[in-house]
């Protein structure tokens, strides 16, 4: 699966603006360590490079932070992607990860690997993008980074080890999802914990709070590149609900959906989920789920559901989880699910 991806991250805010229930064993997370930093020097003489399991790290500043944390914790995360919401294969390949400290660098790699396509994404502030396999992204502080990095870096494994390409709001919703996490003890083995995002979650509460959350069929027909041309909010509105449509699809009703969710996503890994949405849906309606990776069918093509009572739902559900009271729980990693 081979498609570009960008995140988009907010200034000012303390978190990030970019049958079996397969919990996540935090203890399966490498702890940091120090890794063999070789220069790179193509963008300028600070730089370096770290391969680690996963990935093929390259830094224009060899001495920031990111290079002790950012090696064991995309391992770690390669992991979690594996094991998180669907029995998923372990990827095979490292993948190429550049991470900038200007937006001129920025910029400059992005041209390079995008050519004229690269106009979409240069104007990101604080974020990246992914395509092919790869992705350029700007360090913006540990946390802010890390968090950036499992997104992207679960668009990496989707593009190179999934067979067929998922539905835009899949895609995006589980990179949000895949984005909580923590960091223990002194040396700050990551603990990944889908809950723990304040960003995804503040925005989500006051979506919510001020009646707008935007209608799944909707929302399941949107796309966060096109929404970023409009504004960044728009697309940052689009992050918090597919965010919190994960958790929905996963957690509701004791997980009455979580099936139909892993299923899909490990269809799509092993080339079965074109096969299902051309058994399921009509021609046209398959087309054109096929060529957009948009719209509600490619979600009643698993849930056998009306999308009216499933929008009902997806709407208790994100008022449930931000209730008053509910936000402790996301800060201490925890579903705030009843």
């Amino acid at each position: 699966m081979n498609r570009t991806a960008a995140t988009i991250l907010c200034a000012g805010i303390t978190a990030l603006c970019s049958c079996s229930s397969h919990a996540p064993d935090a203890r399966s997370s490498p702890s940091p360590s120090l890794y063999a930093v070789e220069p790179w020097r193509a963008i300028n003489a600070n730089g370096g490079q770290v391969a680690t399991a996963s990935h093929k790290l390259y830094f224009t500043n060899a001495t920031s932070p990111l290079v002790q944390h950012l090696p064991a914790f995309l391992d770690g995360a390669s992991l979690h992607y594996a094991n998180a919401l669907a029995n998923l294969p372990i990827a095979k390949t490292q993948y190429r990860t550049f991470i900038t400290t200007t937006q001129n660098e920025y910029k400059l790699l992005a041209t390079q690997h995008l050519g004229s396509d690269a106009s979409a994404f240069v104007g990101i502030r604080r974020g990246g993008f992914s395509a092919g396999g790869i992705a350029i992204y700007m360090d913006i502080g540990l946390h802010d980074t890390l968090m950036l990095a499992s997104h992207e870096g679960w668009h990496q494994y989707a593009q190179t080890t999934f067979t067929d390409p998922v539905p835009i709001w899949l895609d995006e919703g589980v990179a949000t999802y895949m984005e909580g996490f923590r960091l223990d003890g002194t040396l700050g083995k990551p603990r990944f914990l889908p809950w723990a995002n304040l960003e995804r979650f503040d925005r989500l509460r006051l979506i919510v709070e001020a009646n707008e959350l935007t209608p799944l069929p909707t929302l399941l027909s949107q796309s966060p590149d096109e929404l970023l041309k409009q504004s960044e909010s728009r697309a940052l509105d689009y992050y918090a609900q597919v965010w919190a449509l994960i958790h929905f699809l996963h957690e509701y009703r004791d997980g009455a959906y979580a099936k139909s969710l892993s299923t899909m996503l490990e269809d799509a890994a092993n080339g079965r989920y074109e096969l299902v949405l051309r058994a399921r849906l009509d021609a046209r309606e398959y087309e054109i789920a096929r060529a957009t990776r948009r719209g509600s069918t490619t979600l009643q093509a698993y849930l056998a559901r009306d999308l009216n009572s499933l929008d009902l739902e997806y709407r208790e559900f994100t008022r449930e989880i931000t209730r008053i009271g509910a936000r402790n729980n996301v800060v201490m990693g925890e579903s705030p699910v009843r």
